[in-house]
């Protein structure tokens, strides 16, 4: 066993490095974004919309960590801009769907760039090798996560969306 509860230190945590590093890169979103009117939060969200059409709102909500209210506002506010379209789902009307508009689709297609910058600047002192390793790490790890925890991110599928 790696961690044990007799030399655990908060700040060397997965945890706790993890959120330190997304904190970070979402600051630094912020300002890259800033100039389409749009927060990194919001940038984060119209990328997973992207990347699953027709994502139930509920399911976008329990993978990005927000709770059911601000999710919602958030939506609210990428839909009043006309970046986003809600639907209710043909199967099952309690399901509400989510799409990109032409102009979310638009806007996305700006955002790999800013994203990029990002990454670049924290993996430049990296050579390729250790930036795939770093990243092999971080899907295994994910990957284990998913397994370990399959019965709650199960129960949390199974709730109605």
């Amino acid at each position: 066993m790696q961690f044990q509860p007799e030399n655990f230190r908060f700040e060397e945590s997965l945890g706790y490095l993890v959120g330190k590093l997304r904190g970070l890169m979402q600051l630094a979103l912020e300002e890259e974004v800033a100039d389409l009117g749009i927060s990194a939060a919001q940038a984060i969200v119209l990328m997973r919309i992207q990347l699953y059409p027709g994502l139930p709102a509920a399911k976008l909500c329990r993978f990005s960590g927000y709770d059911t209210g601000a999710m919602t506002r958030m939506l609210d506010k990428l839909e009043d801009k006309g970046l986003v379209a809600r639907q209710r789902s043909a199967a099952d009307r309690r399901v509400v769907e989510l799409e990109l508009t032409v102009a979310g689709s638009e806007l996305c297609a700006r955002l790999p760039e800013r994203f990029c910058r990002i990454g670049n600047v924290l993996m430049e002192d990296m050579d390729p090798e250790e930036v795939a390793t770093l990243k092999g790490l971080l899907r295994r790890t994910l990957d284990k996560a998913e397994q370990a925890f399959a019965r709650q991110v199960a129960q949390s599928e199974g709730e109605t969306e």
